[in-house]
């Protein structure tokens, strides 16, 4: 729900995105979008891939009732008709937030995002 996905950043936000080739970041390709590039890059993202799932880990919230630092682990997978069950395109890696409660509609936003890839993390098996 790409609509529910952007209403989540302020019209001011900073995004950084980094491009990732054979597990390492590419310094020449990291840009700093803002909400319209971003919604562009979601938009082309949801018709190369037929599924997205992010899931997340090690949460952790500093703050107050204003302003908050959010940092946590990020598993992005994204699949293909083709692809089946296996991902098409997959990364880990740690993603920073810095979110403050808008004035206008007393609601928190994203105003800053930032990821870095997670280097030689072993995949541990799931005990659920």
């Amino acid at each position: 729900d790409l609509q529910t996905y952007m209403a989540q950043y302020a019209d001011e936000a900073k995004i950084i995105r980094v491009t990732v080739i054979d597990g390492k970041e590419d310094q020449e390709k990291k840009r700093i979008l803002n909400k319209v590039e971003l919604r562009q890059g979601m938009e082309r993202l949801n018709k190369r891939y037929s599924k997205i799932e992010v899931l997340i880990s090690n949460l952790q919230i500093n703050g107050d009732t204003a302003v908050a630092d959010v940092g946590f682990l990020q598993t992005y997978q994204a699949f293909t008709p083709a692809s089946g069950n296996r991902p098409a395109y997959r990364d880990f890696g740690t993603k920073s937030l810095v979110l403050a409660v808008d004035a206008k509609n007393g609601r928190w936003k994203i105003y800053k995002e930032s990821w870095k890839n997670y280097k030689d993390v072993p995949e541990f098996p799931k005990l659920w």
